[in-house]
C-alpha cells in the first residue's frame, strides 16, 4: 500500500481555483493577507528574517494529487513539504478591485522587527499627523468662540 503524507503549512486562499483569490471564511492569516491586498495594512511587526510559512489551497490540492499518482503503486512512504508563495508578485500580477471596481495597487509591506521600530513607525505616520489636526482644529474653534464671544459683547476687556 502506498502512503503520501502532505504536511501543508498555513493554507490561505486560492491561486487560480476556483477563481483567484477564493477563500471560504477569513481567519489567522488570511486577514492579513485582505488587510494587504487591500493595501490598508501598509506595515507588519515581525521579523524579516523569518520564513512566513503559508501556501495557496489550490496549491496544496494540486501538490496532493501529483503526489498521490507519482506515488502509486510504490511500498515506501513519502512526506512532501510543500512552500509558500510571495504575496507582492500575486498582488501585483492579480490586483484586487475595491467597491467602485479600481484596480488596488499594493506595495511592498514594511516589515517592522521591533517594537521601538513599530513605536516610529506609527508615529510618524499616525500620531503626529493626528497631532497636528487635532491642534488644527483647536484653534480653530476657539478663534470661532473668540470671535463669537466679542461679537456678543460678552468679552472682558
Amino acid at each position: 500500500m502506498s502512503v503520501v503524507i502532505i504536511r501543508p503549512s498555513t493554507i490561505t486562499s486560492t491561486f487560480k481555483e476556483p477563481f483567484s483569490g477564493w477563500t471560504e471564511k477569513i481567519r489567522t492569516v488570511d486577514s492579513v493577507v485582505v488587510g494587504y491586498g487591500t493595501a490598508k495594512l501598509t506595515c507588519f511587526l515581525g521579523d524579516l528574517n523569518a520564513i512566513s510559512d503559508v501556501i495557496l489551497a489550490d496549491m496544496v490540492v494540486n501538490a496532493m494529487l501529483v503526489s498521490m499518482a507519482v506515488r502509486a503503486g510504490r511500498q515506501k512512504e513519502m512526506i512532501y513539504h510543500i512552500m509558500p508563495e510571495i504575496a507582492y508578485m500575486y498582488f501585483s500580477n492579480k490586483p484586487w478591485t475595491n467597491k467602485e471596481r479600481m484596480v488596488i495597487r499594493v506595495n511592498d509591506i514594511k516589515v517592522l522587527s521591533s517594537m521601538p521600530s513599530f513605536h516610529r513607525y506609527m508615529t510618524i505616520h499616525y500620531l503626529l499627523p493626528l497631532k497636528v489636526v487635532f491642534r488644527t482644529i483647536c484653534h480653530v474653534v476657539n478663534l470661532y468662540f473668540k470671535t463669537r464671544v466679542q461679537e456678543m459683547g460678552l468679552a472682558k476687556g
